[in-house]
């Protein structure tokens, strides 16, 4: 990993593409491949490339994932800020799972406040303006990644976690505009 990384071999990930028709096309990226398979080898080197690259191709947020489970969870908490970006950013897609899946694996890793900072890119509801149904693509995903990561974060964590929980609640029901204005009841 060492000599590629000194050649740059790592430096330009493939980028997402727009096709004709309105679609988007997510290239293989052969060196994200190859990283994701050297991460439990030489975790703190493959953690430290992929915490670098900024990329809107969701084949190598999901090299990355792979990579951030194979590795000790010291090492993978180190990828979350970009993780997070791709939930933000909408690029996370298909992996949803495997970032719930290292959202437990953080917590129970002890890297709790990472585990945090991830359950929040992947759990607080995003709503359209003016939409009553949260931005979700697959709301099975979202809800099995709930079910998971909620039992882990709420035994290391119970009166934070409880905040944020009641906090996606409320931005939730918010949206559902069914709160009586002058009263505050939402029924």
């Amino acid at each position: 990993v060492k000599p590629l990384r000194e050649r740059s071999f790592f430096a330009h990930p493939l980028k997402a593409e727009r096709v004709s028709g309105g679609g988007i096309r997510y290239p293989i990226w052969g060196p994200s491949e190859y990283l994701a398979r050297m991460a439990s080898y030489v975790p703190s080197e493959v953690a430290s490339i992929f915490a670098g690259l900024e990329t809107d191709n969701a084949s190598v947020i999901r090299d990355m994932l792979d990579a951030a489970l194979a590795m000790p969870s010291e090492e993978g908490a180190k990828l979350v800020p970009v993780i997070c970006r791709a939930a933000r950013e909408g690029t996370l897609g298909l992996q949803f799972k495997d970032a719930s899946d290292l959202c437990v694996r953080l917590a129970e890793g002890e890297k709790v406040p990472a585990a945090m900072r991830l359950a929040k890119a992947l759990f607080v509801p995003k709503f359209d303006e003016g939409q009553e149904k949260p931005k979700r693509q697959d709301r099975y995903w979202y809800e099995d990644g709930l079910k998971r990561v909620v039992p882990v974060l709420a035994v290391r964590k119970p009166r934070q976690f409880l905040r944020k929980l009641c906090h996606w609640l409320k931005v939730s029901v918010d949206a559902k505009k069914s709160v009586d204005p002058d009263s505050g009841s939402d029924y």
